[in-house]
């Protein structure tokens, strides 16, 4: 395995079992999976609560499918692409965090997205900007009550550092 990679996904599950939100904190493993592809770059999946879709990758398909389950209630998904051919490593992420504790503003659930960097059709894509404002690169999804189909732009923001944020806000709710 890549070290860099390797050092990531130790970092990662570091933080997550550092999380007080989580209820199985202290013994959280991730699935990985390494898959080597046309002109042999390595790309490395790493998930947990990920659909049917998103598991056929993974051969430890239990684990890839099972959430990490968070304190009075909800679930965080995460799926993650990395490529080491690529200066950045992170090709794309979700980070979801559902069936949240309604907070007094209603917040059920939240989600950070990183998407392949692609037209996404004729009509949302801007030259200008490289990106799309109706579905940005970098983005943020905020579901209150209802849901909607705002994602707002956040720019390249560090993985662990999505997590850690979410864990102090809805941690000081519970």
């Amino acid at each position: 395995m890549n070290p860099g990679i390797n050092d990531f996904i130790k970092k990662f599950e570091h933080a997550l079992n550092r999380c007080q939100i989580f209820i199985s904190s202290g013994n959280i493993r991730s699935a990985v999976q390494q898959i080597k592809p046309k002109k042999d770059k390595e790309i490395f999946y790493i998930g947990r609560g990920l659909d049917e879709n998103e598991i056929k990758i993974f051969q430890d398909k239990k684990l890839a499918s099972d959430p990490l389950l968070i304190k009075e209630g909800g679930e965080f998904k995460f799926f993650i692409r990395m490529n080491t051919s690529d200066l950045n490593l992170f090709e794309k992420y979700s980070f979801r965090f559902i069936g949240l504790t309604k907070s007094k503003n209603g917040i059920h659930s939240l989600r950070f997205d990183k998407d392949l960097n692609t037209l996404r059709g004729c009509s949302d894509w801007d030259d200008d900007m490289q990106d799309a404002p109706s579905h940005p690169v970098h983005h943020l999804h905020i579901n209150f009550e209802d849901d909607n189909q705002m994602r707002l732009p956040t720019g390249d923001i560090k993985p662990l550092m999505i997590i850690a944020s979410i864990d102090y806000w809805y941690g000081q709710l519970l």
